[in-house]
């Protein structure tokens, strides 16, 4: 036990702090005290201090009926501590939502009618059965024997108390930065007193002369320190910071905050799982972004701007920033140089660091612009926002093929039409006219591929551009349409096309633009074979909830660079417009939810083989 005149400094103590913080916090912040958090805050400290005091006053009082008279004020404080704690623990964990009226009126209740039970004990007896004084009487706390009510309020407390401080141990395990400090320190003044307590009772021996101390209130002179540091430094009880917190933990994109020091203050749950463990409060950005230069010397600088780089993460657990910057310059151009707006790009791939199984998720490379923003009224401190850029550099690269293939293949098919129709005018003029019909066929396909690129081309733009709409497409429907009309351009003898259709609707909800899938397949199947009567086989069948969409061929097989077009899937395996085409069947079967698979086909051949959920059946619509 304690020395009395120590337990007595403490209690004073108590009282004292409870009340400076109180008159601190009102002083310096502007308090909605019709506001929960506010309010309970303003009850409680009164409340600790009536406790404190009215219990140190007991301590010295020397004879029964003094020390008894003390017993209102202190019975004052339980009861305002009583009610206010769980209100105020409980918003400051943010289960606002559990304090119903109901519920918060049982909370002040409870306590406040214990309070009048003890106040009125002489009467019935029901909170001290007996009250005596200590042997010597001065310096010690009454000797009572508990009553019923006694042993209910102390049960109640304890139910109520533990909830409360496992709500707050949640609260500060799912929050984060300030946040997660204000309800730990909240947690530890509220877990305190109860704990000191709870084992000040457990191991005292109670006697005439040495009645048990409850040390319940002499801990508030720590748990004032506590508060006052959760209230000064982390923002408790201002309502800008709190929702600072909240609105930062609900954006989608990655935040990350850094003091002036330079080490992590906070991060949203989105930046933790974008930077992994150099996201954890109090990591030095020289570590957290040892990878990114661009971004440490932003921070150093101090000075708003914007900083483009790659990160590579292990979809759908997170991942790690992986070394992928540039030199300072301007937004990717098509061959992936920078400009002159002050950007650092980075957007090529990255080799990286094998973090995570690779069974638990695919690894993906997401591009992204950060924004750092000084913070004001901080030396050197500054906000990040990491906002995803992916999809529409995706876009502006994709784009780029056209530029490219474009440029490129019909220059040279325009240059070849313009020989042909000199020559045609030519063998014209010398009235060779068997050569000239020949050179027409050559210029009428000619031409007929620029149509076909133009299509390509226009369609590779509507879906880059996000110009696409998702539809059912009939797959058996619009693959035997296209073996018919092969074989009506060929005749009889150009192209042997077999269909084996599905045994039943072959449905699929894919962009409206899947049809070109089957156009691309089957025509790559016939351009590309060295016979002289291709034979293309095509077939379409269903499962319970898949639709195959199967082109086999016996010609000399698809080329390793336009292969690379279905392993890579990027505009990088692109060398001419040759493979725009698979390029583009590969780009429309992963955008609509599909996939595709090619395979070598016995003795000669590919087998391209193109999987794709099944659409549910549509009761508005017949034959499904």
């Amino acid at each position: 036990m304690l020395p009395p005149s120590t337990v007595v400094w403490l209690l004073v103590a108590g009282g004292v702090g409870s009340l400076v913080v109180l008159g601190w916090v009102l002083y310096t912040r502007r308090l909605d005290l019709l506001s929960p958090e506010p309010a309970a805050f303003v009850v409680l400290s009164l409340g600790a201090a009536a406790w404190t005091w009215g219990y140190a006053l007991q301590f010295a009082a020397g004879s029964l009926t003094a020390k008894t008279a003390f017993d209102g004020p202190l019975w004052l404080g339980i009861a305002a501590v009583g009610a206010a704690w769980p209100v105020f623990g409980l918003t400051v964990a943010g289960d606002d939502d559990l304090l119903t009226p109901r519920r918060t009126a049982v909370l002040v209740g409870v306590p406040v009618t214990a309070a009048l039970i003890a106040w009125t004990n002489p009467v019935h007896g029901l909170m001290y059965a007996q009250v005596g004084l200590a042997d010597p009487a001065v310096w010690r706390p009454l000797v009572v024997t508990p009553g019923p009510a006694f042993g209910a309020f102390v049960l109640y407390s304890y139910a109520v108390n533990g909830f409360v401080a496992w709500r707050l141990w949640c609260g500060t395990r799912d929050a984060r930065g300030d946040a997660r400090m204000r309800r730990g320190l909240v947690l530890a003044a509220g877990a305190l007193p109860l704990v000191v307590g709870t084992v000040g009772l457990l191991s005292a021996t109670p006697s005439a002369t040495d009645p048990a101390v409850d040390y319940t209130p002499a801990m508030f002179a720590v748990t004032t320190m506590l508060t006052g540091v959760a209230v000064g430094r982390y923002g408790l009880l201002d309502p800008a910071a709190v929702a600072r917190d909240l609105v930062v933990a609900g954006l989608s994109d990655p935040v990350v905050v850094v003091d002036g020091s330079g080490y992590v203050r906070a991060a949203n749950r989105a930046g933790e799982r974008l930077l992994g463990g150099r996201a954890d409060t109090g990591v030095h950005v020289d570590e957290a972004f040892a990878d990114h230069p661009a971004l440490v010397t932003a921070l150093r600088e101090g000075d708003a701007t914007r900083v483009q780089t790659s990160v590579r993460t292990l979809s759908p657990d997170g991942g790690s920033i992986e070394t992928a910057e540039a030199a300072a310059g301007g937004p990717p151009d098509a061959s992936g140089s920078t400009g002159t707006s002050g950007r650092t790009d980075s957007t090529g791939s990255t080799g990286g660091r094998a973090d995570g199984d690779a069974t638990r998720g695919r690894r993906e490379e997401r591009a992204y612009d950060v924004s750092v923003t000084p913070l004001a009224d901080t030396d050197g401190g500054a906000v990040l926002v990491f906002r995803d850029v992916t999809d529409r550099l995706r876009a502006e690269r994709r784009l780029t093929v056209l530029n490219r293939i474009l440029r490129h293949d019909l220059r040279n098919d325009v240059n070849v039409i313009e020989g042909y129709l000199d020559l045609l005018r030519t063998a014209v003029s010398e009235a060779g006219l068997a050569d000239a019909e020949r050179y027409l066929d050559v210029a009428e396909r000619r031409t007929a591929d620029l149509v076909t690129l133009s299509d390509r081309a226009r369609t590779v733009d509507d879906i880059a551009t996000g110009d696409v709409s998702f539809t059912r497409v009939d797959v058996g429907a619009a693959a035997a349409d296209r073996c018919e009309q092969v074989r009506r351009e060929h005749g009889e003898g150009g192209v042997e096309v077999s269909y084996d259709p599905p045994d039943g609707p072959a449905f699929v909800e894919a962009m409206a633009v899947f049809p070109s899938v089957i156009d691309n397949l089957i025509e790559n199947a016939v351009e590309h074979s060295d016979r002289e009567r291709p034979r293309v086989e095509v077939s379409v069948s269903v499962t319970d909830d898949a639709v195959e969409f199967v082109v086999a061929d016996d010609g000399p097989g698809i080329p390793a660079a336009d292969r690379a077009v279905f392993e890579r899937g990027d505009e990088a395996a692109l060398e001419d417009a040759s493979g725009l085409g698979l390029w583009l069947v590969n780009w429309v079967v992963t955008a609509s939810g599909g996939r595709i698979a090619v395979a070598d086909r016995e003795p000669r051949g590919s087998v391209v083989t193109v999987t794709h959920p099944r659409a549910p059946p549509d009761p508005l619509l017949t034959g499904e």
